[in-house]
């Protein structure tokens, strides 16, 4: 009797410090989750920092390494590898957008990384929808000298277009040689249909920055991981833009 009480004694106290040890290790996993989730917006924040200092138009992809974690580790003691990383995914060759009447949208035709300003010196705009009249599509470049040019309809391979300079006179230029003259560019689309959307695609051989870009943040402590996704809307940064001047 005694010693089926001890097995049976045994049995229950294995079974229990196994289930304590089983519950304490599913809790430390929660935390190292719930710690990944926390790091990666942390990575979001220092994201949101450099587009503070260089501007939404800057691309960056940084990863950090256990390094610089200590410097920001909760407990110096923990011995756990804590990797930190963002992509300020803000650059892409291709854009597709769709206007409401009378709505615009601001592009900027160039990224900034820390080497400095990256601009194009080609582009494709083309309609998408079944639109009757590609002439109902304008568009004004407005350069950072307050130069601008304007144009209706589609863009396809070089143009002359219509070009003001700062002493007010007018005259044609091609676009190629506006885009290479000028620094920060920006391609204002308007949709001048008073009844349709206006859905266009805009691409080129180079990159240049998106109206709205996604932030890429994670965190990885031991075998978990978190990943986090924030879009950001450019556009409201360049909102005074949107009344840049437009003639036929």
């Amino acid at each position: 009797m005694v010693l089926m009480i001890i097995g049976f004694l045994l049995v229950v106290t294995t079974w229990t410090l196994n289930l304590v040890l089983r519950e304490l290790k599913d809790n430390k996993a929660q935390w190292d989750y719930l710690k990944a989730f926390a790091w990666a917006e942390g990575a979001l924040e220092l994201a949101l920092l450099d587009i503070k200092k260089n501007w939404y138009w800057y691309y960056k992809k940084v990863v950090f390494g256990d390094l610089e974690s200590k410097i920001l580790r909760d407990n110096p003691n923990d011995k756990k590898e804590i990797l930190i990383s963002y992509d300020l995914n803000s650059k892409t060759k291709t854009y597709s957008g769709t206007l409401e009447p009378f709505k615009q949208a601001v592009i900027p035709l160039f990224y900034i990384d820390d080497l400095g300003e990256h601009k194009i010196d080609n582009l494709k705009l083309q309609i998408i929808n079944s639109f009757p009249d590609s002439s109902l599509m304008a568009y004004n470049i407005v350069s950072l000298n307050w130069d601008w040019l304007w144009w209706k309809g589609e863009i396809n391979g070089d143009i002359l277009l219509k070009w003001r300079d700062f002493r007010w006179n007018y005259l044609e230029k091609n676009l190629y040689d506006f885009l290479q003259t000028y620094d920060y560019n920006y391609l204002i689309v308007i949709n001048l249909n008073e009844n349709n959307n206006l859905e266009f695609n805009l691409s080129s051989t180079q990159d240049f920055t998106k109206p709205v870009s996604d932030i890429i943040s994670s965190a990885q402590i031991m075998n978990y991981k978190q990943n986090l996704k924030t879009a950001l809307d450019n556009t409201e940064f360049l909102w005074i833009l949107k009344y840049s001047l437009y003639s036929q």
